[in-house]
């Protein structure tokens, strides 16, 4: 029983001693931290999703009070939040153009393949294999990478196709990053028009792979009555500033490459 005794005594004694030391340690050696760190850290979303390049809110916090980070680098702070950046800072943040994601493909459900692929079930993996399976080297491949690394569930599939949920999407850009094909792309919300299409072949080429596709042919840029488009490689090109979104390329379109949303 002594013994027994005597060994919890000791044990005790040791932790106490231990954590004075380390009480002592941790007050004596504490890293003080900027108060404007911690507070800008408050203000921002704490998702962590490493879309503006660091890897977290805090590094991010850090590097924005350093002087390392753009005070807008992260996509889901509201105005609410950066007004409340701002007065932190002491600075005037100016606030990114709203912008919305729009997939550059319309491949349609009986585009023919140009061989079955039953190699890894990714985007990236098929690219490997002669750019894809597609009849279109342009097109959407459709196994879902997209889908996979979206943080915020914003992304849903439909015919084969992504599809973006406005109102889920942070524009984070990762499904952009990781998108092999290059077809995913943010255009200013205010736009309504937009060119769903990749395909810079010539009009015979790209036509034969996808009725939907862009085929070059100019009809739109005599249509536009902003002069908003200009036909770079093959590919008719929409100009955001530009674009009175009256939908009259859309009339005219003879594949129906052009959208409206």
């Amino acid at each position: 029983m002594q013994t027994i005794l005597t060994a919890t005594l000791l044990l005790g004694g040791l932790g106490l001693v231990f954590g004075l030391v380390l009480g002592y340690a941790s007050r004596k050696f504490a890293v003080k931290i900027d108060p404007k760190i911690e507070e800008i850290f408050e203000a921002l979303p704490g998702a962590n999703c490493g879309a503006c390049g660091f890897t977290g809110c805090m590094e991010l916090a850090r590097a924005i009070v350093e002087g390392k980070g753009e005070p807008s680098a992260c996509t889901l702070v509201d105005e609410k939040k950066a007004e409340q950046i701002s007065k932190i800072l002491g600075i005037e943040i100016k606030q990114k153009e709203k912008t919305k994601p729009v997939l550059l493909c319309q491949r349609t459900a009986n585009q023919q393949k140009k061989f079955l692929y039953i190699g890894v079930q990714t985007c990236r993996a098929a690219m490997l294999t002669n750019e894809g399976n597609n009849s279109c080297n342009y097109g959407c491949i459709g196994l879902g990478d997209c889908l996979r690394i979206c943080p915020f569930g914003a992304i849903s599939f439909k015919e084969g196709l992504p599809v973006f949920e406005e109102d889920l999407c942070k524009m984070c850009g990762k499904c952009i990053e990781i998108c092999p094909k290059n077809i995913i792309k943010l255009i200013p919300k205010e736009q309504k028009v937009y060119v769903a299409c990749n395909n810079r072949d010539k009009g015979k080429d790209a036509r034969a792979v996808c009725k939907a596709a862009c085929i070059g042919c100019g009809v739109c840029i005599k249509a536009c009555p902003a002069d908003a488009i200009t036909l770079e490689n093959n590919l008719a090109v929409i100009d955001s500033k530009k674009c009175i979104n009256c939908g009259e390329c859309i009339k005219k379109c003879p594949t129906k490459a052009i959208l409206k949303q």
